[in-house]
């Protein structure tokens, strides 16, 4: 088919993309050769189409797999419908006149400022409602769980889009929409039908100002009448209901916009552009039923402070200005200058802290004059004002000022100073006071939200493991007992048998009993009945370590997956990582910015964590690792402390040489390790030297997720258990696995410590868990 269109012009590039999904050729024919007097238009058999979403259709309907990349249903068509037509009235026009008119390829006659920069205010709210689609759908695409025409022409759109000049704050607030994006281009043919743009990039400069390098006169000539064209077509192709050009309400009602409940709503400079912050698995099920949503009901519970993350918002607290509101907390400093009284307040609730300005007129300051210590409980009542300080938008006037509870500075440990991680851990009742350890704990909180979020967004079920087990799931002997038989009197004896063995039977299980090391075997359960599943809980292990990566109580989180094999294994392991890595760079910016700032061994955290997210993950076998590993040249250059050979299980030394050197810090997913280093219920491979296993090595932590395909042939396990001597009739319930309705399964196990290290920078495990637990050491 014939194709008569503007090379470069958005609308042309979204036929082209829609064309690639559907495996379409268009040869590409100039404008002025339009049959007709519009273009894109396509010549058909039947006729000309002179509408690009026309076309798209008609294209779906022309490569034989209209039900694939279309829809199946009315339905389903009418969502993908959706999407055309707001990709053409709320993106198409205004990406053209944002992104070229700001860059100064058009006369600035034609293009007023104005014009502009209401043109850029759309573009980002769209954007926005493409990522708060997403966010609702829990869905890899737009319609679904395959990619629709709807997601080929609005990835068209969002690339043009990428060239709204943006900051990097406003990128970083679209991470579900840079997955999808990914996810797109990984389409045969797509990258390079939507990668080609008009101009190389652009430079933001320190100031703030843009600039577009490598502009030549022919690309602005072209860029110009591109963006002329572009304006015309959405002009014709419908108008938005909205009434202001697409911008939609603050009630987020935007014209014709798309997303369940989506809608465009403000948001000017929220994220036009895409850089690689986030990742959906490409698994949701789209028919899968959502959880009922729970109706609106009374709370009686009010809180009668407005928290500082609130006060502050997004803005700072600049739209509070006026407002006489209360809060709580802990003062970080104090000052009293005659009248004047000078309060930094936080609660911890974000990195910042308010300043307070009590004078003469606030009740309630000399109290306060006796107590300037740091950590001094206060509630104080006030106005908020603009700040006239550096640094801050707002602060508050205070009208009332109550001391909650006094902090004896003689005594308080934490002074008004830095204090090292080692100090800190001395006293960890008080820790999660500094800016460090609260950092971690919002990190860790946001990682913990989008490990449920991600699992139960994809229909897994949370299955409480027992924490007290009968079975070693390692084999490694390193557990803790767990017993009544331990007499009161430290004179007593522990009961015998008549061989002189400690009778278990006497005791309260009747058998010995451990704290678990995992819940995998009996996640497992559930798993062959249920399908998805997953765990996440307390895991703990007796080993005698003290090094900055073990402890001896840990948190475990345990995903397994019916009718699955390592492959899918790995899909979900990385995927997964990959969400929660994308979810804190989306909701902690600020604890990362603080990260970077203060801990040497954090510089370029976010952008390590932004190549996770944006880089497919290495995938290579152990042997092909060892082979690399003990390359000559490698060997020379690394200095390993203990040469890798093959039969050994890999040091950290070695996988964080893979990752971070081999690799150049591109996490590597290393398969097929040798069975006889590797547990006895992973899936024994076609040669029987290796098993389908997998570890996941990211760059300063090593291996930080750990799993494999079951033995799910019930002779193979047995034979596995015997070889590795494990005692098979404690484990006679996980065989009968395999013995009644066996399935391939698969699962893995991610320490979820070592998420929170590899997502704050933090060196010792011992800092990224509320109360540590590790020999010699479980107080409080």
């Amino acid at each position: 088919m014939e194709l008569f269109a503007q090379e470069g012009h958005l609308a042309t590039k979204k036929v082209q993309a829609v064309a690639t999904l559907c495996g379409v050729a268009l040869e590409l024919r100039p404008a002025e050769e339009a049959p007709g007097a519009k273009v894109p238009a396509l010549r058909t058999a039947e006729g000309v189409l002179e509408q690009s979403n026309a076309i798209c259709r008609h294209l779906a309907g022309a490569c034989g797999r209209e039900a694939e990349v279309y829809g199946a249903t009315a339905f389903a068509k009418a969502q993908a419908d959706q999407w055309l037509d707001f990709c053409m009235t709320e993106l198409e026009a205004h990406v053209a006149v944002a992104s070229f008119g700001k860059l100064g390829l058009l006369p600035s006659d034609m293009l007023p400022k104005k014009i502009v920069k209401d043109a850029s205010k759309v573009v980002a709210s769209a954007m926005q409602t493409l990522e708060r689609h997403l966010g609702a759908t829990g869905a890899p695409f737009l319609c679904g769980a395959t990619p629709t025409i709807a997601d080929a022409a609005m990835a068209a759109a969002a690339m043009f889009a990428h060239r709204v000049p943006l900051n990097d704050k406003h990128r970083a607030q679209m991470p579900l929409g840079t997955a999808w994006f990914v996810r797109v281009m990984q389409v045969p043919g797509m990258k390079e039908t939507v990668g080609q743009i008009p101009f190389d990039h652009v430079v933001v400069g320190p100031d703030g100002t843009e600039t577009a390098v490598k502009v030549t006169a022919h690309d602005s000539a072209a860029a110009a009448k591109a963006a002329q064209a572009g304006h015309e077509e959405a002009k014709t192709g419908g108008k938005s209901k909205s009434g202001k050009g697409g911008k939609g309400d603050k009630g987020g009602k935007s014209g014709k916009s798309a997303g369940a409940g989506a809608g465009a709503g403000a948001g000017a400079g929220a994220g036009a552009g895409l850089v690689a912050v986030a990742a959906e698995s490409g698994s949701v099920d789209p028919d899968a039923p959502r959880p009922a949503l729970v109706p609106r009901i009374p709370e009686r519970f009010q809180r009668r402070r407005l928290r500082l993350k609130e006060l502050f918002g997004d803005d700072d607290g600049e739209s509070r200005i006026g407002q006489h509101v209360a809060v709580a907390g802990w003062s970080r400093t104090t000052r009293v200058q005659g009248g004047l009284a000078f309060v930094a307040l936080s609660d911890g609730t974000t990195m910042r802290t308010l300043q307070v300005v009590a004078n003469d007129r606030t009740a309630g300051l000399e109290e306060l004059r006796e107590h300037t210590t740091v950590g001094t409980a206060l509630r104080i009542e006030g106005e908020l004002v603009p700040s006239p300080g550096k640094g801050q938008k707002v602060e508050m006037h205070a009208t009332l000022l109550r001391v909650v509870g006094s902090c004896p500075g003689e005594t308080y440990p934490l002074a008004k100073k830095r204090h090292s991680i080692e100090f800190l851990r001395s006293v960890g009742h008080l820790r999660a006071r500094t800016n460090t350890i609260g950092a971690v704990t919002r990190v860790r909180n946001a990682c913990a939200f989008a490990t449920h979020r991600f699992f139960q967004d994809r229909g897994y079920l949370y299955i409480h493991t027992p924490i007290v087990t009968t079975a070693d799931c390692e084999g490694a002997g390193e557990m803790f007992g767990v017993s009544t038989l331990l007499p009161t009197d430290p004179r007593g004896d522990l009961p015998r048998t008549p061989a002189g063995e400690v009778d278990y039977s006497k005791d309260f299980f009747g058998q010995p009993s451990f704290l678990t090391v995992s819940g995998q075997l009996n996640v497992e359960t559930f798993c062959c009945a249920l399908s998805d599943v997953y765990t996440f809980g307390p895991t703990f292990r007796a080993e005698n370590s003290h090094t900055a990566r073990h402890l001896a109580e840990f948190w475990m989180i345990e995903p397994e997956i019916a009718f699955a094999d390592l492959r899918d294994d790995m899909d979900v392991a990385e995927d997964y990582l990959k969400y929660c890595v994308a979810h804190v760079l989306a909701n902690c910016s600020e604890d990362l910015a603080f990260f970077e700032a203060m801990m040497p061994h954090a510089k370029g955290l976010q952008q390590r964590l932004r190549d996770i997210v944006e880089r497919p993950f290495v995938r290579i076998t152990y042997t092909e690792a060892i082979e690399r590993l003990t390359d000559p040249k490698t060997l020379s250059k690394a200095k390993f402390e203990v040469t890798p050979k093959w039969g050994d299980d890999l040091g950290s030394e070695h996988e964080r040489y893979l990752t971070e050197v081999i690799f150049s810090g591109t996490p590597v997913i290393v398969t097929n390790y040798p069975k006889d280093i590797k547990a006895f219920y992973m899936r024994l491979d076609d040669d029987g030297r290796t098993v389908a296993a997998m570890d996941v090595l990211v760059a300063k932590i090593g291996e930080i997720i750990g799993g494999s395909q079951r033995e799910e042939r019930l002779d193979v396990l047995e034979s596995r258990m015997a070889e590795m001597e494990v005692n098979a009739d404690t484990l006679k319930w996980y065989s009968d696995l395999r013995r009644y309705g066996s399935i391939p399964h698969a699962g893995f196990g991610l320490g979820f410590e070592r998420m929170v290290m590899l997502c704050t920078g933090m060196e010792n495990i011992r800092d990224v868990i509320p109360f540590p637990r590790y020999p010699k050491h479980a107080d409080i």
